[in-house]
């Protein structure tokens, strides 16, 4: 009886490690850890050793091979549960306590597969041309000549955000404006500027400050370097 009760014991936690481990594989291949996936992976698992099992056992002598004995009387039974009471009472409270870590690595396990992986958080920060393309940017003006963009702010960062976005020409600012978002929101707004001087290489930043570090360096920037003619050139 004791070598029947030890070699479920050694069952279980030999399946609680399986588990865990496959859910580990299972993290890093492009199925992730779902209920499908692990459903197959555990069954296929299973079957596998259930052949292996059955093959290994085949070439083991009859006499020499594992079998439950079902013949014990009741009369027996309690004899024997009469005469290790003590024993049986330690092995009851390690049984009690190898079914609670069992119970804790399975709901563990099933925590892991069921809630969502939270991806990375990040802010995606862009500017467009006129035509929405990451290109045709104008970057070529003449004194007075207007030109336009498209900028846009994107919140992966798993939380309401409000940011704050200032645009600068040659430290001079152009614009203000607060922006609130909820996560997975999209902001995008055409933005028109006026090249009022003439030079070469004139910085036009696009800075954008994450709520509470407003003061700090910008959370994300953008720039285009402008050259500006006279209207005669």
């Amino acid at each position: 009886m004791k070598g029947i009760i030890l070699a479920a014991g050694k069952g279980v936690r030999l399946r609680s490690a399986v588990v865990t481990r496959m859910g580990l594989v299972l993290n890093y291949t492009p199925f992730g850890i779902r209920l499908s996936p692990a459903l197959v992976s555990l069954s296929v698992f299973t079957i596998a050793l259930a052949v292996g099992t059955c093959l290994r056992r085949c070439r083991v002598l009859e006499e020499s091979g594992f079998e439950v004995d079902f013949g014990i009387t009741f009369r027996k039974f309690k004899e024997s549960l009469k005469a290790a009471d003590a024993k049986l009472n330690l092995d009851r409270i390690l049984s009690v306590i190898l079914v609670i870590v069992i119970v804790l690595a399975i709901s563990m396990v099933v925590y892991v597969i069921v809630t969502p992986k939270q991806g990375e958080r990040f802010t995606e920060f862009y500017i467009l041309g006129p035509g929405g393309k990451a290109d045709d940017y104008p970057t070529t003006l003449h004194v007075g000549e207007e030109g336009e963009v498209i900028i846009g702010v994107v919140n992966h960062e798993y939380a309401n955000v409000t940011y704050q976005l200032d645009i600068r020409l040659e430290d001079e600012v152009l614009s203000e404006e607060r922006i609130e978002l909820v996560h997975n929101e999209t902001w995008e707004c055409p933005f028109t500027f006026k090249a009022s001087r003439e030079g070469e290489d004139q910085k036009l930043e696009f800075l954008l400050f994450k709520e509470g570090v407003y003061e700090t360096e910008p959370y994300r920037s953008l720039h285009l370097w402008l050259d500006v003619k006279n209207e005669s050139s």
